[in-house]
């Protein structure tokens, strides 16, 4: 039985040229299987980080933010430094991890904070 990551994991180990001698048996592919199934991970969670520092800190805020007229901003109205950019990024997934509870958090909170705005001193702002 092979299922759809396989088909796409096989000819990336072909390609890669990793094995021993064209020797497919399945003690030969799990540590690539492994390794090749974290590696999107970490791909995409640099992507993310890359994308949030850039326009946090670059531009204000994500393209999404800044298509609705909204930025992020420091407490204090400045702009967001690439380290902050990249702790909010890391403190959104907590935010996630309670049942998304940390996203509500800005729907009664008088300052309209989410949990990372408090976490990191931000916060979401009209820019128009």
């Amino acid at each position: 039985d092979v299922c759809s990551s396989d088909l796409v994991k096989i000819p990336l180990t072909i390609m890669l040229g990793i094995g021993s001698g064209g020797r497919a048996s399945g003690l030969i592919f799990f540590p690539v299987s492994v390794g090749l199934g974290i590696a999107p991970v970490i791909i995409s969670v640099g992507v993310g980080v890359l994308y949030e520092a850039y326009f946090v800190s670059m531009r204000g805020g994500t393209l999404g933010k800044l298509a609705l007229g909204i930025k992020i901003v420091r407490a204090g109205g400045g702009p967001v430094p690439g380290s902050l950019a990249v702790k909010r990024y890391f403190a959104q997934w907590v935010s996630a991890l309670i049942l998304m509870i940390g996203y509500f958090m800005a729907a009664i909170d008088e300052q309209k904070r989410a949990l990372h705005d408090r976490i990191c001193d931000t916060r979401v702002v009209h820019s128009r």
